[in-house]
């Protein structure tokens, strides 16, 4: 006896058994989402299916009936919460290629990048990115030129539950970092001082090369360096010098330093540069491309720039938006 609702088709029938799941890619994007050469570019558009899928609501329905009620976010919190190693990871990409993704698809406009600080009852994780959906865009990307778009269902958005795969293995402790195992760089991002190391001093050159270059990388992962310099290639140079002194600093085992003619603990300046990241990094360079003053002494004036910039730089911009938006009260 044939299946009822048979297509007529073997191949058909049995494809219609299967329940797919996942990510859906709109044929438009193949025409919409293009790198300068006019090519589709895969890599984003396979990330932009991911986080559409994770935005699109789930239904809740009525278990005797199968009533609709309503419909709720697969993830908990209120914008979801991905990492370039995440996306790099699941998608078979380089992380390279997954920040370039990203960053491609926020100047498109198609989604937005948000960094927060999120506390956990053992720590306190700085810039934890989360991907802002900007729906306006996506529809304009996916129907084009008036193509027909479907219309929307709406319901009662429900409290979920759910968590999207990056809480499953906790939350990345640096912005770029989301991989499964994160403890790889833990004593270096939440410990400033080296203590688990023998007491010895390691005398050997190439140990301290070594140790060198592992800090360099955890702050070039912290001020997410590819998109800094992608992003102010102009001042790639200065951005290089930055990291540089950062890292000469960190290496610094004990003492003080001076900052802005105070001495301060080197492990407190330590600490406070484990906090910088990207937006810090580039108020500083905004810092130095207003400054029409010559600066004679560069090293102490970064020094005290640095230091500040947690402290600052929200200051500094809520006073140039006052005074770009809104003019001048005088």
């Amino acid at each position: 006896m044939g299946y009822l609702y048979s297509s007529g088709n073997e191949i058909v029938d049995e494809v219609g058994k299967l329940a797919f799941i996942g990510d859906i890619i709109p044929h438009t994007w193949y025409k919409t989402i293009l790198r300068d050469n006019e090519k589709p570019y895969l890599n984003a558009i396979i990330i932009l299916a991911d986080i559409t899928y994770w935005y699109r609501p789930s239904e809740v329905r009525e278990e005797s009936s199968g009533q609709l009620l309503g419909f709720k976010k697969k993830f908990k919190e209120d914008l979801l919460q991905r990492s370039y190693g995440q996306m790099a990871e699941r998608f078979g990409m380089s992380k390279r290629e997954a920040t370039n993704a990203i960053v491609f698809l926020e100047k498109l406009g198609v989604i937005e990048r948000v960094f927060r600080t999120v506390k956990t009852p053992k720590i306190i994780l700085n810039n934890v990115l989360y991907i802002n959906l900007n729906v306006e865009k996506l529809e304009a990307i996916t129907f084009p030129e008036g193509t027909l778009s479907l219309s929307k269902e709406t319901g009662v958005t429900l409290q979920s539950e759910t968590l999207s795969p990056n809480k499953e293995i906790g939350i990345p402790l640096k912005r770029e970092t989301n991989t499964k195992n994160t403890t790889k760089t833990s004593n270096i991002d939440f410990n400033p001082i080296f203590s688990e190391e023998s007491g010895a001093e390691r005398t050997a050159m190439s140990n301290e090369l070594l140790e060198k270059d592992k800090i360099k990388e955890v702050f070039k992962k912290n001020i997410e360096y590819d998109c800094l310099v992608e992003n102010n290639p102009m001042d790639k140079e200065r951005i290089n010098g930055i990291l540089d002194l950062m890292t000469d600093i960190y290496m610094q085992r004990d003492g003080s330093i001076l900052i802005n003619r105070q001495e301060k603990s080197i492990d407190i300046v330590k600490s406070q540069f484990m906090k910088l990241n990207y937006n810090h990094i580039e108020y500083v360079l905004n810092s130095l491309n207003e400054n029409t003053t010559k600066i004679t002494k560069l090293r102490s004036y970064l020094l005290t720039t640095l230091y500040n910039a947690p402290m600052t730089m929200d200051q500094y911009y809520r006073s140039w938006a006052n005074h770009t938006l809104y003019g001048d009260d005088s």
